[in-house]
């Protein structure tokens, strides 16, 4: 390995154990009671969204504590293609929220994602990508299950802006609840609008 590769990877190798440090110090807030405002005001979103993330994946009950309650048992995963400051708030509005990146791996493809998510029971899949014709994009592996009648993720279509998305999450969410709550899905769930 060369001195510039080797300097490199030190250099990565401190910014990860620099992040695994604030998120450890984030973890000990929750605990000591934090909420989210007073996590909001203490750490930057660059420290407290992968926090949020990693505990989505690792100690579910942290979130719980931070966040309250999850608004039901249903399992929401986030598409990557979404800003992950929008997990607390699909927690608060929807149900157990996991980040597809984390859960399945960065850059999985929707051909991937969407029997991944199906298998692993997975109740919504939250995404801004609204290409709706064949096979290898969400909506489009998502409306031929539909067609069949297959019990699969319901896909609920937000805005890719986050304040866009927060905002979609709270208008919509009655209509997010009551479609969650049918056996299979039947259409697209869209809330861009």
């Amino acid at each position: 390995m060369s001195k510039k590769s080797e300097q490199r990877a030190a250099k990565r190798a401190a910014r990860i154990a620099r992040q695994d440090e604030l998120i450890e110090r984030v973890r000990v807030d929750i605990e000591g009671g934090a909420k989210l405002p007073e996590l909001q005001d203490h750490f930057a979103k660059s420290v407290l969204n992968p926090a949020l993330g990693r505990f989505a994946q690792t100690k579910y009950s942290l979130l719980e504590q931070a966040l309250g309650p999850s608004a039901s048992t249903h399992k929401v995963l986030v598409d990557e293609c979404l800003d992950i400051g929008i997990l607390p708030h699909a927690h608060t509005h929807i149900g157990i929220t996991r980040l597809s990146a984390l859960e399945f791996g960065k850059s999985i493809l929707d051909t991937e994602l969407f029997p991944a998510a199906t298998e692993h029971g997975y109740r919504a899949i939250l995404s801004c990508d609204g290409i709706r014709n064949g096979n290898r994009h969400l909506c489009g592996i998502a409306k031929a299950a539909y067609d069949r009648g297959a019990k699969a993720p319901q896909i609920i279509l937000i805005p890719q802006k986050l304040e866009d998305s927060i905002r979609a999450l709270e208008r919509y969410s009655t209509a997010i609840a009551a479609a969650l709550n049918q056996p299979c899905p039947v259409d697209i769930l869209d809330a861009q609008r």
